[in-house]
């Protein structure tokens, strides 16, 4: 994961603070530009970032997931066109990847011997960027996600509860 950005080795930067407050944020799921030139060269999410090709940069450790337009399943609020499917293909492509970037930056925490005593919370500002799903209150727009990992319950990790 270092060989990507300078992420900092987490044992040595932090061993002197304890506890220590970590804030690490991601781009992935966000819109690129809207210039045209640029959705061709770096994709509606950037979600060719790291895929290695020039000016895109090399992220080793991520083992690319690129969803298949015909394949992904269209919610019921967006039309089901050729469009709408290749944008949401796009997403769920920038999606596995911040996925795994989650991954890795656990291997990280697990690695420097702080996995087990680390509360590791993940959330969001709003729903996918999508028509009636962003920046409004219907039901789509609500839809914002929370994970959290919590060395006090380990015996819940992995566990997924859609009701809350």
């Amino acid at each position: 994961m270092r060989d990507c950005f300078d992420f900092p080795n987490i044992k040595t930067t932090f061993s002197y603070f304890r506890p220590f407050f970590l804030y690490v944020a991601f781009f992935d799921t966000h819109r690129g530009s809207w210039d045209e030139n640029d959705r061709k060269q770096n994709g509606p999410f950037y979600n060719l970032w790291g895929d290695g090709q020039k000016g895109h940069g090399s992220i080793p450790d991520w083992k690319p997931h690129v969803y298949d337009p015909n394949k992904v399943i269209v919610p019921y609020f967006l039309p089901d066109t050729p469009a709408a499917r290749k944008d949401l293909a796009a997403m769920y492509t920038s999606f596995n990847r911040m996925d795994q970037g989650i991954g890795l930056f656990m291997e990280e925490l697990k690695a420097s011997g702080y996995l087990d005593d680390t509360l590791v919370m993940f959330t969001a500002d709003n729903g996918i960027p999508f028509p009636n799903a962003k920046t409004n209150l219907y039901e789509p727009g609500q839809g914002e996600p929370m994970m959290i990992s919590s060395p006090k319950h380990k015996e819940h990790w992995g566990k997924v509860d859609s009701n809350h």
